[in-house]
């Protein structure tokens, strides 16, 4: 009878244990399950690839009509010497397209659209930059270009996400050193400004991969550009740069990067 007893009790304890077991682990999925849907209910991010493809608006209105789902907004020659700060309803706003229009700053109410990555101000009238770009934490790419900018802020350091900028016809003399602080960046355009001198500071730009100096009164570049490992495209065409320094010192010094002059 005690044998009897001690097998009822082994066997309690064994449907006792795959209980407890079943239990977390049903705790474990359902915490997993909330964890996955909350991740998919709250992200406002999108990859590149889906924000090439996501629906375009093409006004203001349109676009205010449906708020939470816009994700890209297309306003290219539009007019505009002003843009609404009612914007800042587009809480979802991954791109923001604002090339050729008559701007010459951005409303304050900017700075409350978190996510964009993707902002293009190309064209436009600005003289100074302006400064709520600063705020915006996510931005990954900003095209200022065609635009009488002649100089790079401090304040680009905040752009820590950034991997493409463009800045071609700003009337730039020279580039800011704080622009080599941009580890994430992927794409530099500076071509047709006023640029004469690349300091040794571009060997910190370890993820450049296209870096275009083309229209500019380069004569040469400083030797650090062989610390840009993965550098692929260099346009150099429309400087002062001999064929001979080209083919054998540049070449030489990046034989894995296809040079354009």
């Amino acid at each position: 009878m005690k044998k009897f007893y001690n097998n009822i009790k082994e066997v309690c304890s064994f449907v006792i244990l795959i209980a407890i077991l079943l239990i977390g682990n049903g705790c474990t999925n359902n915490n997993q399950a909330t964890e996955q849907f909350s991740g998919a209910d709250s992200r406002k991010l999108l990859s590149f690839e889906e924000l090439t493809t996501a629906k375009r608006y093409e006004s203001l209105n349109d676009a205010l009509k449906s708020k939470n789902d816009v994700y890209k907004l297309i306003l290219f020659n539009k007019g505009l010497d002003q843009l609404p700060s009612k914007i800042d309803k587009l809480v979802n706003l991954n791109s923001l397209e604002l090339t050729r229009n008559n701007l010459s700053t951005l409303p304050k109410s900017i700075v409350k659209l978190q996510y964009i990555q993707s902002l293009y101000l190309s064209e436009n009238q600005f003289v100074n930059w302006p400064i709520e770009i600063f705020l915006i934490k996510n931005l990954k790419r900003l095209n200022l270009s065609d635009n009488k900018l002649v100089d790079i802020p401090d304040g680009i350091t905040n752009l820590e996400s950034l991997t493409e900028l463009k800045l071609k016809n700003t009337s730039l003399k020279n580039i800011n050193p704080k622009v080599y602080k941009l580890k994430q960046l992927k794409v530099l355009h500076l071509s047709k400004n006023h640029l004469d001198e690349i300091s040794s500071g571009i060997r910190l730009l370890k993820n450049l991969e296209k870096l275009d100096l083309s229209h500019n009164q380069l004569r040469e570049l400083p030797t650090e550009i062989t610390e840009l490992k993965k550098l692929k495209s260099l346009e150099l065409e429309g400087n002062f740069f001999t064929k001979d320094y080209v083919d054998n010192t540049l070449k030489i010094l990046l034989p894995n990067t296809k040079i354009r002059y």
